[in-house]
């Protein structure tokens, strides 16, 4: 992911969100580095690109070829809804192993980050 990152960005017009901890590989190629301190964020870009300007990596790139071209999708959306009855929007969780989104219910048991009712609602 590394070496793709960047890729991404340039040739697919795809911003990556990376959440991790005590690795500073992604320092050359992010735009915007957010340390939490004692579960505040706090912007430190220019700490992380100074440690990457005083500590170089020398980091070879791993991938043998370019990322393969795809073909844009796209997905009609005109004939969802979230209506139940008269109510215009229904949007519930059931037990952390159901998402209800008007009179379709999804299975979520396989997404096991997935686990609490509030996050799935959001979700939905």
């Amino acid at each position: 992911m590394v070496d793709r990152v960047e890729e991404l960005y340039k040739d697919f017009g795809i911003s990556t969100i990376l959440v991790m901890g005590g690795s500073g590989d992604y320092f050359d190629s992010a735009d915007r580095v957010i340390a939490m301190d004692s579960f505040h964020p706090t912007e430190v870009t220019q700490k992380a690109k100074k440690i990457i300007k005083e500590n170089p990596t020398d980091r070879k790139i791993e991938i043998p070829f370019a990322f393969p071209q795809t073909q844009k999708r796209y997905r009609d959306l005109s004939a969802l809804s979230f209506q139940n009855g008269k109510k215009d929007c229904v949007i519930q969780a059931r037990q952390g192993i159901t998402l209800i989104l008007g009179q379709v219910e999804i299975d979520i048991r396989y997404a096991e980050y997935l686990i609490e009712e509030g996050p799935l609602e959001i979700c939905g």
